[in-house]
């Protein structure tokens, strides 16, 4: 999900540093730190959000299940 956000960011600057963020250990506190540093981190909190609400009516629907906002 990180590196989908990382690659959908428009910012050639942002997006470098997110991706060069996410390489080896401690990624997911470098990323964090690029969001705060380049200002992004609501965009970031509303793509995870989008997502995380997608893999659920995905997962409710593989498993027959209705899902509800």
């Amino acid at each position: 999900m990180m590196v989908e956000f990382a690659e959908s960011v428009v910012d050639p600057r942002a997006n470098e540093l997110l991706c060069v963020a996410l390489e080896g250990k401690g990624a997911f506190r470098r990323f964090k730190s690029v969001l705060r540093r380049v200002g992004i981190e609501d965009e970031w909190y509303a793509f995870k959000h989008k997502a995380l609400v997608n893999l659920a009516k995905e997962w409710c629907e593989r498993n027959g299940l209705e899902y509800a906002e």
